[in-house]
């Protein structure tokens, strides 16, 4: 089933999502040209009325999950919109690999392919990783890799989709270094529901506050008294009042 165009284009120039629930029902359509294609590829075409999408609620509950999901993965990693359509292939391959079927037990990777999937290469969407500059002639001070953002996986290999950040260009590749480290957890202080808004302000500004406040205290293992004397004995005068200064 077809959404509703993105307002936004992919950088492929796309705006449509395609969604094709195959739930094993025997209904089809009778149009035969389509009807031949889903046939062929094991695909059932279920109608529903125009402008009822009541009457649709598990393809149109899978296109609200693919477009909650894939918002929260692009917002996660701080992407740009037009990587839309990566997120949304993104998240379809791994929900075709990790979601059971309660009914049959089995995921509908295992159902198509008829056995488990692989899923040790698996990375995480937005990551930062690394490719090699396979440049014919580098220099002593040319970069040895390429930095670049992990944007999905190739529909025909275990290749991974890249974006390289030095040129801009999307492209395939198998040899890539992965740097998956979590950014740091921004935390906001807690503060009670029940209190108005205005105390809730300023809570929140005081926690702030406390929290921003560095503690600039010195451990001091041993405190020393020094005084301050002119008058010192002779005997602790380091040099032979006797002896002349020489001078040059």
């Amino acid at each position: 089933m077809p959404d509703h165009p993105s307002a936004v284009q992919s950088y492929e120039e796309n705006r449509y999502t395609l969604v094709i629930v195959y739930d094993y029902s025997r209904e089809c359509d009778n149009e035969v040209q389509f009807g031949k294609f889903c046939n062929a590829n094991g695909i059932t075409h279920n109608f529903s009325a125009p402008r009822t999408p009541q009457l649709n609620g598990m393809v149109e509950r899978k296109n609200r999950t693919l477009q909650e999901m894939s918002r929260t993965m692009l917002n996660e990693q701080s992407l740009p919109q037009k990587f839309w359509c990566n997120a949304v292939d993104t998240l379809t391959y791994i929900l075709n690999r990790i979601l059971i079927r309660a009914i049959l037990g089995k995921t509908p990777y295992e159902l198509l392919r008829g056995r488990k999937p692989t899923l040790d290469y698996s990375r995480v969407f937005g990551s930062k990783c690394f490719i090699l500059n396979t440049k014919y002639y580098l220099t002593k001070f040319d970069s040895k890799s390429y930095e670049c953002i992990f944007l999905g996986y190739s529909q025909y290999s275990k290749a991974y989709i890249i974006l390289n950040k030095h040129n801009g260009k999307v492209k395939e590749s198998l040899n890539m270094t992965f740097d998956e480290t979590p950014p740091p957890s921004k935390t906001s202080p807690l503060v009670d529901d029940d209190l108005d808004e205005e105390e809730a302000i300023k809570v929140t500004k005081k926690k702030n506050l406390e929290n921003d406040i560095v503690d600039e205290t010195l451990e001091i293992d041993k405190i020393v008294n020094i005084k301050e004397s002119w008058n010192h004995p002779l005997e602790n005068v380091i040099e032979n009042l006797n002896q002349r200064t020489l001078r040059s």
